[in-house]
């Protein structure tokens, strides 16, 4: 098992598992030795799983239907 200080940018848990669609993660480092994915802001998604940085969240963007009559 790798020392969880050792996880890469975008994964994170306790077997260093790529972060979701809508979390990110910097990664481990000598301070932070439980690297977690942490959510977007409400609002916010990543376009891709394994985000990096908070940077990666973008507006969620909503699709818009056109409801017509009968």
């Amino acid at each position: 098992m790798r020392n969880l200080a050792d996880c890469l940018a975008g994964t994170g848990g306790a077997t260093c598992e790529t972060c979701t669609l809508g979390q990110y993660a910097t990664g481990g480092n000598a301070t932070n030795q439980k690297p977690s994915c942490k959510p977007c802001p409400v609002g916010t998604t990543t376009r891709a799983t394994g985000a990096t940085n908070i940077t990666a969240c973008g507006e969620l963007l909503v699709a818009s239907a056109t409801v017509t009559g009968c």
